[in-house]
């Protein structure tokens, strides 16, 4: 509707969730239950701002898992910008100085919460050449009675892509996802997210997509945790409908966990 002065709405319900790309928070098929807002005050500005119930426990007890999130991106003539926030907060779930998922908290324990500030941009220049890149930074504690856990995630990443002629391109990325070298300190500096549901942790790297342990060495981490790559491609257009292309990537930890050296 436009009872705001621009087009608005919400969506309640069983949907897809995901924050600005997704590298944070990304919640889709089948999704999850929660309220969707969304607004246009622009053609060129678009808002949403959502609540996501991950885990529903005893209706009678603080024992959730809940996500919120905010977005924000402009559409210009030649580039894009966006920046987002996100907040994941458990009751009875933590994350250890591994920067592993924890399920079942003890009793004296009290949950988990981390904030993912997210900036992005992308452009394009002479029609050539696109360049994007892409920010993450983390903050956050696990609440652990004896000791708290401290969560300082960081996450960078920048490709380009440039077409030597309109039918032959090159491409060229880096990506960067914050690991952890002590896991007996108070601290877990590996960058987390959530794109799965209940606890909200992916088995997989950023590069392949596949179902493995990431390079912290144990599952129950994030996408792009403990990840550096970087890749370099070609691709060439035969036709209309066919192409052929090449990438090889380099896919390395970013630190040694001390706990398996």
């Amino acid at each position: 509707s436009n009872m705001l002065g621009f087009p608005a709405g919400f969506r309640i319900g069983h949907q897809d969730f995901s924050l600005g790309k997704g590298t944070f928070f990304r919640h889709a098929s089948p999704g999850d239950d929660g309220i969707k807002l969304f607004f246009d005050p622009t053609k060129q500005l678009h808002g949403e701002i959502f609540l996501v119930k991950l885990i529903e426990g005893v209706t009678t007890a603080n024992d959730d898992t809940d996500f919120y999130g905010a977005s924000l991106a402009y559409k210009g003539t030649n580039f894009n910008v966006g920046g987002d926030y996100g907040y994941w907060v458990s009751a009875t779930n933590g994350v250890n100085s591994r920067g592993a998922i924890v399920t079942n908290l003890a009793a004296g324990d009290h949950g988990t919460q981390v904030n993912n500030l997210g900036l992005r941009a992308d452009t394009t220049i002479g029609k050539v050449l696109k360049v994007s890149a892409e920010v993450n930074l983390q903050s956050g504690k696990t609440d652990y009675e004896s000791n708290p856990i401290k969560h300082k995630g960081r996450y960078y990443s920048v490709n380009a892509r440039y077409a030597l002629t309109p039918a032959t391109a090159f491409t060229v990325g880096y990506i960067y996802g914050s690991g952890d070298d002590n896991s007996a300190d108070n601290e877990n500096n590996v960058y987390l997210s959530t794109r799965s549901a209940g606890e909200g942790a992916l088995d997989a790297t950023i590069v392949y997509g596949a179902t493995n342990n990431v390079a912290t060495g144990i599952k129950g981490t994030s996408l792009g945790s403990n990840t550096v790559s970087g890749s370099l491609g070609v691709s060439h257009k035969l036709t209309k409908d066919v192409g052929i292309g090449a990438t090889y990537f380099i896919l390395r930890s970013a630190e040694l966990d001390s706990s398996a050296a």
